[in-house]
């Protein structure tokens, strides 16, 4: 299966989310795909589920449209390759048995 580099990465991110129970309900939620991924810095923010925050400011509005957009394909190609499912509270990503299998093979390589 081929995937990209950022599918290899949510694949990763959230065996190590489910391994850690960071989350009740999720295995990984966006924002630590945009801080993992990009390497963007965030704010801390207590209203909010998550809690993590980034600035469009800092970053650059086109560069953060284009981040978003990219997460969201890649999290629709992995959702429909059966590899995830999306979780509503907390708004997150669950890995499937497959899902769990391909990121344990990608991380023993």
């Amino acid at each position: 299966m081929i995937l990209s580099d950022l599918q290899k990465t949510i694949l990763s991110l959230a065996l190590n989310g489910r391994r850690s129970s960071r989350y009740r309900g999720a295995d990984l939620i966006r924002a630590e795909i945009l801080e993992s991924y990009y390497g963007w810095e965030h704010s801390y923010v207590p209203q909010r589920l998550s809690g993590i925050r980034f600035s469009r400011a800092a970053i650059g509005e086109k560069k953060y449209n284009s981040a978003q957009v990219a997460v969201s394909r890649a999290v629709q190609r992995l959702e429909r390759r059966g590899l995830i499912r999306l979780s509503t509270w907390p708004q997150g990503i669950l890995l499937t048995d497959t899902g769990v299998k391909a990121a344990e093979e990608l991380q023993t390589g």
